[in-house]
């Protein structure tokens, strides 16, 4: 067991590490731009130029733009600023300040936990995604973002990263006996299975296409990303009704920001996006199966399981490609060198046409 305190230090760091993460990916740096010297460019412009606006109009363009551009400098920096407002807020949903006091740290079986004051958490080795470095911390990450914080007096101890090798070999034990079990069961009760030769530019290549049509289709709009879109559309409705040249460059200009990442997809750079997001096959390519009305991907790494009655949405390509639409953006394609016996394989339990019709119903 390790004993160790959090400092208010230790959590400002940390989250000013998090803040930097998060601004240095390259959507950030776009959005930085687009909403800061983009849009101050072009309102400045639009303020200059427009006929027939009043002084008012135009002093509350301007202010606008500047609230709008020193909202996301500061979303975007003034990390130490943020981070106070973060501590704030930690201490706000800590009453009682149990996360200031002692923390103890420790592998149980094959969970890792944590607990301090009257508070204790614990997760599944696998669970356990991996570590990152600051200067004075050593974060413990999971899939959920950040487990434990731990500062570098322990974590630079040789016990502590004989703990951590002890996490990563009980979570690849766990994570591959529990593999066997559901391939095993996957290949035992299939009625339908294929082995997938497929390259990293063919998946990529497709997985594209399929997030384009799910665009395309009801699938792949949430209620908050169609408000997003609708609501600059309707602006721009009422300046073209109201035939103002200022307001609609105004609604096209907020349009293409808020819409920035929607509209992407639909561009060449959306395939570099993918490709890093890609969990590669591996050696061994793909294996495809139905069993139990479930639709398996297993490559030699990852297993993704797909409940039938739970799918959304199926589109044929003109090759005979079919895409497969479930809940939370979950997406399989299907090839089309075994859709046609995909598609009977499916049938022989219950018809994509009917499981995509009841889902719609509902």
């Amino acid at each position: 067991m390790f004993r160790y305190t959090v400092t208010k230090d230790d959590f400002t760091e940390m989250s000013v590490h998090l803040m930097k993460q998060k601004s240095a990916k390259t959507s950030s740096k776009i959005k930085l731009v687009l909403f800061t010297v983009v849009q101050m460019a072009v309102i400045a412009w639009l303020i200059v130029t427009g006929k027939n606006v009043s002084p008012t109009i135009r002093v509350l363009m301007g202010i606008a733009s500047l609230i709008w551009a020193g909202q996301t400098v500061f979303s975007y920096g003034c990390y130490k600023a943020r981070a106070k407002m973060m501590l704030t807020n930690q201490a706000d949903n800590d009453k009682s300040g149990d996360f200031w006091k002692e923390h103890r740290l420790q592998l149980q079986g094959n969970k890792v936990s944590i607990s301090y004051g009257g508070k204790n958490a614990s997760l599944e080795c696998a669970q356990i995604t991996g570590t990152q470095e600051t200067e004075n911390l050593t974060l413990l990450m999971s899939g959920q973002g950040i487990f434990e914080i731990v500062p570098k007096s322990v974590s630079k101890r040789e016990d502590f990263k004989a703990f951590l090798e002890e996490i990563k070999s009980a979570a690849a034990r766990r994570l591959k006996e529990a593999q066997e079990k559901q391939r095993r069961s996957a290949l035992d009760n299939a009625v339908f299975k294929e082995y997938l030769p497929l390259s990293e530019e063919e998946v990529v290549r497709e997985l594209v296409r399929m997030k384009r049509l799910s665009l395309l289709t009801a699938a792949g709009w949430s209620k908050v990303t169609v408000l997003v879109l609708l609501i600059p559309l309707l602006i721009l409705g009422l300046s073209i009704f109201y035939g103002n040249t200022l307001y609609i460059l105004f609604a096209a200009l907020f349009f293409l920001l808020t819409n920035a990442g929607t509209l992407m997809i639909f561009t060449p750079l959306y395939k570099n996006v993918v490709k890093k997001q890609l969990q590669p096959a591996g050696e061994g390519g793909y294996l495809l199966t139905v069993a139990e009305d479930t639709v398996n991907l297993f490559t030699r790494e990852y297993h993704y399981r797909h409940e039938l009655g739970k799918l959304r949405k199926v589109m044929e390509g003109k090759d005979g490609t079919l895409y497969l639409f479930f809940p939370d953006q979950q997406m399989v394609f299907v090839p089309a060198s075994v859709s046609a016996e995909f598609k009977k394989a499916v049938n022989r339990r219950r018809s994509l046409t009917e499981i995509t019709g009841n889902q719609e119903a509902k």
